[in-house]
């Protein structure tokens, strides 16, 4: 990558000059996006690193984000089985909804338009909750997202819903209309 320019990808990173290697074993695919204005806020919770990619304009925000993530694999962990990686990369991009891939999320930033930067009632927050849940549907469970993409969205939208059902079940009904 030119420099300055960052790269966030899914995996392990290493780092030679302007040259970035990442390595996944048992991914399903591996993605990476490129930034030279991101801005990088880390966690460690239970074992898990967090590392979430910003554009500058929505850092502030980076802290919520990486706590839904946090509490997300907390919860799933519980419910489902254990995270299956070491890091999780959360990535602000310029799509206008979110996408899962092994051991990364991408967030696009249409997302957190209208984001107060409290509450829970708001799309940057259901959908990390959301896009978080595809690592045991779409990556550990491994099911297809074109040829069966009921059971791909199906489970992961149940897994959001019990999100709020944990961790602001005052909202719950909020989500289930919204």
């Amino acid at each position: 990558a030119p420099a300055g320019v960052i790269v966030a990808g899914a995996g392990d990173p290493t780092r030679e000059g302007r040259q970035w290697r990442y390595r996944l074993n048992t991914a399903r695919v591996f993605a990476f996006a490129a930034s030279d204005t991101f801005k990088i806020d880390q966690s460690n919770v239970d074992g898990v690193n967090f590392v979430m990619y910003s554009y500058p304009q929505h850092q502030k925000f980076a802290e919520d984000v990486l706590i839904t993530a946090e509490r997300s694999v907390k919860l799933y962990s519980e419910l489902y089985g254990p995270y299956p990686f070491k890091t999780l990369r959360i990535v602000e991009t310029g799509r206008a909804q979110g996408q899962e891939y092994s051991a990364f999320v991408g967030l696009g930033q249409a997302l957190f338009t209208g984001y107060s930067g409290s509450g829970a009632r708001h799309d940057i927050i259901a959908t990390t909750a959301h896009e978080v849940a595809h690592q045991w549907w779409f990556q550990a469970v491994g099911n297809d997202q074109i040829r069966q993409p009921w059971m791909d969205e199906s489970f992961a939208r149940m897994s959001e819903y019990r999100y709020y059902q944990r961790y602001y079940p005052a909202d719950a009904d909020w989500w289930m209309k919204y």
